[in-house]
């Protein structure tokens, strides 16, 4: 059976967020002063949490997207001695945010979202005679180190003439060029891309909030292509749009 662990590592808070998408961060907690000898952590009481050990810490994920109730939700981080496999658990308790805190996690994140773009250079050589598909550049946000990101390009040389030029990786925002190009016909291609978070649309709040950060984190690149002998190159030009 399960009991309470000592006094000192008996009860962890942790504020959450009402939508927790798969893989995503919990929060991490410091178990190394709860632990006795010949003790190993052995898992989660709630199936839809797991916990790894990273770093000097202990790490805990969801394993599917939880929809967070308007009350808090208890689950306890069990403990395992290795020897006579007698378990204790530590009680954990996940707080979500109120619509205060909501509200205003949205409006940082959407202002945070627009410095967190790079504005990194992509050229590519007209006499590039490499193997194809080749990789141009990363176009890529870090808010996707908290959120599942699906990333999407539009414009000329995508969908529009000349069709299939290049093409994006949905997961990585990996962007690549598929064929050689003619610089004096297509100098620049202004190719746009469009991440969009992965959230659960289940209500008018998540929904807008989709809406608000597709638009906010579209991205023109203006592509320019030289000849591989001419000093100095020509770099491509950045234009946000927000």
């Amino acid at each position: 059976p399960l009991v309470a662990a000592e006094k000192s590592c008996h009860h962890i808070k942790l504020p959450v967020h009402h939508y927790i998408l798969t893989g995503s961060l919990v929060g991490t907690v410091d178990l190394h002063k709860c632990l006795h000898p010949d003790e190993a952590v052995a898992g989660t009481s709630n199936s839809n949490f797991t916990i790894e050990h990273v770093d000097f810490a202990f790490a805990l994920y969801a394993t599917k997207h939880v929809k967070m109730p308007n009350h808090p939700v208890s689950l306890g981080i069990i403990l395992q001695n290795q020897n006579s496999k007698k378990e204790r658990i530590i009680a954990v308790t996940l707080v979500p945010e109120t619509n205060a805190e909501k509200a205003r996690y949205t409006r940082e994140l959407l202002r945070r979202t627009k410095r967190r773009w790079s504005p990194l250079p992509i050229t590519h050589s007209e006499n590039y005679r490499g193997k194809f598909p080749c990789y141009l550049e990363r176009v890529q946000s870090d808010t996707q180190v908290l959120y599942d990101i699906i990333y999407t390009i539009s414009g000329p040389g995508v969908d529009q003439p000349p069709v299939g030029l290049f093409h994006m990786d949905p997961k990585t925002g990996d962007l690549y060029i598929n064929g050689i190009v003619d610089r004096e016909e297509y100098p620049s291609f202004p190719v746009c891309s469009f991440p969009f978070f992965s959230l659960v649309l289940q209500n008018t709040f998540i929904n807008t909030y989709w809406q608000l950060l597709s638009a906010v984190c579209s991205i023109e690149c203006l592509c320019f292509f030289y000849f591989k002998a001419q000093l100095p190159p020509i770099h491509f030009l950045f234009i946000y749009f927000f």
